[in-house]
């Protein structure tokens, strides 16, 4: 199995366990799931008739009337940036733009979650927020080109500043094993809310 193919497994099942975690909220009377996997890239939206921009994972309606976009990304932990001296969480500078773009022509705000499987923290911010407080890669290709060590540029954000709103129990998480490149699906045994 190539590092393509164990990423989508990774943020499949990462979706899967945000699916249920969205299922048991009181406050959440349904969402829908843009992120099926079964397609050839991340669903659009056309905005305006002609543009096309990258759609967030989740559509989130609440009880009281009001809904949100809910954006997932599943990691096995944070990154240390040595520059900065703090962990931090990437995300390619693409869907950011793309987020924005979406959350402009809806006027739902876009949330960013992030899911750390090695100790179970699910982080949440506003795509606004995190646009105040991320920076663009620092890395030595997007500083001087040609071009990005990441493959393409990324925001960063501090991990510490998103808002710890969930944290699954060990139970719960999904299991990647890097030398075979498989996963598991989880299955919730509860946890316990931030």
């Amino acid at each position: 199995m190539s590092k393509l193919e164990a990423n989508f497994k990774h943020g499949a099942a990462g979706e899967a366990l945000i699916a249920r975690y969205l299922d048991g909220r009181e406050d959440v009377a349904g969402y829908i799931k843009h992120c099926d996997g079964g397609g050839d890239g991340a669903p659009m939206m056309s905005i305006a008739g002609s543009q096309q921009e990258i759609l967030p994972d989740f559509e989130v309606f609440r009880r009281d009337g009001s809904s949100y976009w809910l954006e997932l990304k599943s990691y096995d932990s944070a990154a240390y940036n040595r520059n900065r001296a703090e962990r931090v969480h990437g995300i390619a500078e693409r869907q950011m733009q793309s987020y924005g773009e979406v959350e402009k022509a809806t006027g739902r705000p876009v949330w960013i979650a992030v899911l750390t499987l090695r100790d179970g923290a699910l982080r949440w911010l506003s795509l606004k927020d995190i646009l105040e407080i991320a920076w663009a890669c620092e890395c030595a290709g997007c500083r001087d080109g040609p071009s990005c060590k990441n493959k393409e540029p990324l925001m960063y954000c501090p991990a510490d500043r998103m808002e710890l709103i969930h944290r699954f129990e060990r139970a719960d998480l999904v299991v990647v094993d890097r030398a075979q490149a498989s996963a598991r699906l989880p299955i919730l045994g509860g946890g316990e809310r931030a």
